[in-house]
């Protein structure tokens, strides 16, 4: 801790605004990791019990189920499966198979796209980190080497370790920068990967029930 002290204290004013980014960084790592996971559900489990209800004609106890469950899957076909039922109640209406799937379809991109949108929350913020890291640490180099020449420009060349402290707080600084952006990239493409695997279960399921509720309809 002395050691870690001893070089803040030598890397100069920007260590500061680095400490601060690193604690951001830290802070989305955890407060995501704690979403994602809450998040997260046994996707195939789920879709196979809500085909199951389906089959059964038990549309109430489907939508009941994708209510009790937390995740973004349970909550896109929740809003699929009450626009089936929204069309369903609509006796002087007469809508087309397809023109039903069309519009169950559209109701499940925008929840899926609020749900999405819900799931990025902080990322960029944590790409800020990657970018703005190495910034204040080249910065830092810039101005303990502005301070190193400016003190040799006034005592001269004859005693180097005079200008030791301004390549120091250089060095110091650029290797901190650094240091903080190269956790927070792998931080950011590893919740970028956990996005994606969000979004291909989020296409999945709702192509499985769209499916599932056109037979529905073809049985009827």
């Amino acid at each position: 801790m002395g050691f870690l002290l001893e070089k803040f204290k030598q890397g100069g004013p920007m260590m500061w605004p680095l400490l601060l980014l690193s604690l951001l960084a830290l802070f989305i790592f955890f407060e995501r990791m704690i979403t994602y996971y809450k998040r997260k559900i046994n996707t195939k489990e789920f879709l196979g019990m809500i085909i199951e209800l389906l089959e059964k004609d038990d549309l109430d106890s489907a939508l009941d189920l994708c209510e009790k469950t937390n995740g973004p899957i349970p909550a896109v076909l929740h809003e699929g499966l009450t626009k089936y039922s929204d069309l369903q109640k609509i006796s002087t209406l007469k809508v087309k198979s397809q023109e039903k799937r069309d519009m169950i379809e559209k109701t499940m991109e925008a929840a899926a796209a609020v749900e999405l949108s819900s799931l990025e929350k902080g990322l960029v913020w944590l790409a800020t980190v990657v970018s703005l890291a190495p910034i204040f640490g080249f910065l830092g180099t810039v101005t303990g080497m502005i301070g190193a020449f400016g003190t040799m420009a006034s005592a001269g060349l004859g005693d180097p370790t005079i200008v030791a402290g301004g390549i120091s707080e250089a060095l110091v600084t650029t290797a901190t920068g650094l240091i903080i952006s190269a956790p927070a990239l792998i931080m950011y493409n590893f919740f970028v990967n956990f996005l994606d695997r969000f979004t291909m279960d989020i296409q999945e399921s709702s192509s499985v029930l769209l499916e599932v509720l056109e037979e529905m309809e073809l049985t009827k």
